[in-house]
């Protein structure tokens, strides 16, 4: 655009030296001065074509800077997207691996804290077992020692008594004699024999199914001051 309207400019420029050039003719001026001015003005318009010229070079020029420039800029805006994108990725990623670290750590502790309990209830049952044991031994020392009436001793009164009940856990079990040890009394022996009603967890049973540890209810009579038990009931322990 730049350019034609130099070139206009110029051609106005000419045709208004030419117009001067006719009316001087016609007013009877000299020649050589017209051809002079028509010079001047052809120079003129010369003069203005290449500056036209220079300015739409110039214009191209700073067209295609412009262009560079907002061809930079948009990558720079892409770089920097891109940019804030990966950075993004990133700190999510980070904050997911912080979220399974602190998870992982909660189930180690809960493990952790389980194997205590665990631990803690074992040595608990284990020094209950040492105690119990302990107090078996104890009962049956007592059971031993405890003196026996002498054969062929009479019965008293009318030979036997009412009936009672005794109950506690089977320190020793044979096919004639049951010794039941009783928490802050001494153990107790009774006798049985194969006539003895004997149960079991509710189930049919004999004395030496019965084991060591295992929770009974005697009911006995004495007979000749000797403890004979009339029905033995036993439970096993879990």
């Amino acid at each position: 655009m730049r350019r034609n309207l130099c070139i206009v400019i110029a051609s106005l420029t000419l045709a208004a030296g030419c117009d001067k050039l006719r009316s001087k003719k016609h007013e009877g001026s000299d020649e050589p001065a017209a051809q002079k001015q028509a010079e001047q003005a052809q120079g003129q318009a010369t003069n203005a074509y290449d500056q036209a010229q220079k300015a739409q070079d110039d214009a191209r020029k700073r067209m295609a800077d412009a262009a560079k420039a907002q061809d930079d800029l948009a990558k720079k805006r892409q770089a920097l997207m891109t940019a804030e994108q990966k950075a993004q990725q990133t700190s999510q990623q980070a904050q997911e691996a912080q979220q399974r670290a602190t998870k992982q750590a909660q189930e180690a502790q809960k493990t952790v804290q389980q194997a205590q309990h665990e631990g803690a209830q074992a040595t608990q049952q284990a020094h209950e077992q040492t105690e119990q044991k302990g107090q078996q031994a104890q009962q049956a020392q007592q059971a031993q020692a405890q003196p026996q009436p002498p054969a062929g001793q009479e019965a008293q009164g009318a030979g036997s008594q009412s009936a009672q009940t005794a109950s506690g856990q089977v320190l020793d079990a044979s096919a004639v004699q049951i010794v039941v040890g009783r928490q802050g009394e001494p153990a107790l022996r009774v006798k049985v024999d194969q006539n003895t009603p004997v149960t079991l967890d509710g189930q049919p049973s004999s004395p030496t199914s019965l084991r060591p540890g295992a929770q009974v209810r005697i009911s006995y009579r004495l007979v000749a001051n000797q403890p004979v038990a009339d029905r033995v009931e036993g439970r096993t322990t879990m």
